[in-house]
């Protein structure tokens, strides 16, 4: 009789103890799935953390934009406006002819900053189609020229082209054509007069073509090279002739190139000019 309860009691002890060990494993699973979904809510909290602090800063860069870098170009427009509207028959026509001058300078900085404002805010809210096709990046390039042309020609700067005429690459046409004008614009801003931007492109075995952009400009230090494609950092300096600058038409350029499979980088010394660099996909 002490044998069979001894058996029993070891047999119910053995089942206690397998049936513990069973609820230990459901607990430690249970504490691994809650462990694991804790994660996955950290990781997303910190992605909706990051994705706001950008939001942040591209609000922050935008009202900037508006309150200090448009009404520079709109205050100097109105005050010549004023000037000729209350003295314009005192003005020598030499004069007339040079405050009309810096009008349309004024009005051309003023278009450029809006329209790169426009499309940021455009390809911030998703706004902006995407449609790749067959280019001629020689076609691309004239068809974009006018706005930055003026711009050298009135600083004596020489724009050199070096790009096979029936190069051809896969891009967005309008997203190609507003890379292609901003990095050269700025190129032209920051070479001083009688100055020379390079304007070349070279194709690889992966696909590939690379374009650059490299002027005779002021160059830049290597910790504003860092920061040039970064949001919440303020790069902005006037041009050599003191043209306004925001650092807006890089961070479109980055976006862009970035939309269409591509990278884009700089290179600089000061004093020496600078190159940017941003490649696409050929066929």
């Amino acid at each position: 009789m002490s044998i069979v309860f001894v058996v029993l009691i070891f047999s119910f002890i053995k089942w206690r103890g397998h049936e513990l060990e069973q609820q230990k494993h459901i607990l430690e699973r249970k504490v691994e799935e809650q462990t694991f979904e804790l994660k996955q809510k950290n990781e997303e909290l910190l992605v909706k953390n990051e994705e706001l602090q950008a939001i942040n800063s591209e609000k922050d860069k935008f009202f900037s934009i508006i309150s200090h870098d448009v009404r520079g170009p709109l205050s100097s427009f109105l005050g010549l406006t004023e000037l000729m509207a209350e003295g314009l028959q005192s003005f020598k026509l030499s004069e007339i002819q040079e405050m009309a001058g810096a009008m349309k300078d004024s009005a051309a900085n003023l278009f450029e900053l809006l329209g790169n404002l426009l499309e940021w805010a455009q390809m911030q809210r998703g706004l902006i189609a995407f449609n790749p096709e067959k280019l001629i990046l020689n076609d691309i390039l004239k068809e974009s020229s006018e706005l930055f042309h003026q711009s050298a020609r009135n600083k004596l700067i020489s724009i050199v082209v070096d790009i096979p005429d029936k190069l051809v690459v896969i891009a967005d046409k309008n997203m190609l054509s507003s890379i292609i004008r901003n990095l050269t614009s700025n190129a032209v801003k920051f070479t001083t007069k009688g100055g020379k931007v390079f304007i070349s492109a070279k194709t690889f075995e992966n696909n590939t073509v690379e374009v650059s952009v490299t002027d005779t400009g002021i160059g830049m230090k290597k910790e504003m090279v860092e920061n040039l494609f970064k949001i919440d950092k303020n790069i902005s300096r006037p041009g050599t002739e003191g043209e306004p600058s925001t650092g807006l038409g890089l961070l479109l350029s980055r976006d862009f190139v970035e939309k269409q499979g591509g990278c884009i980088w700089a290179e600089s010394e000061v004093g020496k000019g600078s190159t940017f660099y941003f490649t696409l996909k050929s066929t």
